[in-house]
């Protein structure tokens, strides 16, 4: 079934177009008819570079608006937050976002977004992912990287062993606070 027919699936080409949906069509059929595309390889600007995006996109004609659906897989370069080297993140993000037309697509008049609804635009009936999913790379990457579970951190290597530097040093205590010192060892 190609993407002409609601319902049909459609392979996307590589490249940056991969995230650029026209629905010039599909703003003009029936409420409800849908568009589903599958992602191979489409390109995802972010920050300086470009990533590979890969999964599949549901678009879905609602009142006025296209329902955009995706579930995408993509690598970010992230730092690692204990050994401060550069990694690729696997991320996973699940979209779902309104898409607003500019005009109506058959009479060509400006039309504004309903009050109390949101969305991105659809300009010259291109719906392009590009902002949507910015946003939600931003919103599911992790707070602190981490490059592998049993990453140690920066200098781990040559670090001494922690048991090691207890036993071997002990520090002076500020004589301001001698008398705490004291009434610690006492309880012990």
């Amino acid at each position: 079934m190609d993407a002409s027919t609601p319902g049909g699936t459609e392979r996307r080409m590589p490249g940056e177009a991969g995230l650029v949906f026209n629905v010039s069509m599909l703003l003009t059929e029936t409420l409800g008819s849908r568009r589903r595309y599958e992602l191979e390889s489409a390109e995802f600007r972010y920050d300086e570079g470009r990533t590979p995006v890969e999964g599949s996109v549901r678009l879905t004609h609602t009142d006025g608006a296209i329902l955009a659906e995706a579930w995408l897989t993509l690598e970010v370069e992230e730092i690692c937050g204990r050994c401060l080297e550069p990694f690729e993140q696997a991320l996973m993000v699940e979209l779902q976002e309104e898409f607003w037309p500019g005009s109506h697509p058959l009479r060509r008049e400006p039309e504004e977004i309903p009050d109390g609804r949101e969305g991105f635009p659809i300009t010259d009936s291109l719906l392009d992912l590009q902002e949507a999913l910015r946003q939600y790379v931003e919103m599911n990457r992790p707070m602190q990287p981490i490059c592998r579970p049993d990453c140690a951190g920066a200098g781990a290597a040559t670090a001494p062993d922690a048991a090691a530097v207890t036993e071997s040093t002990e520090t002076p205590v500020d004589h301001r606070w001698a008398a705490l010192e004291e009434l610690r060892r006492e309880v012990r």
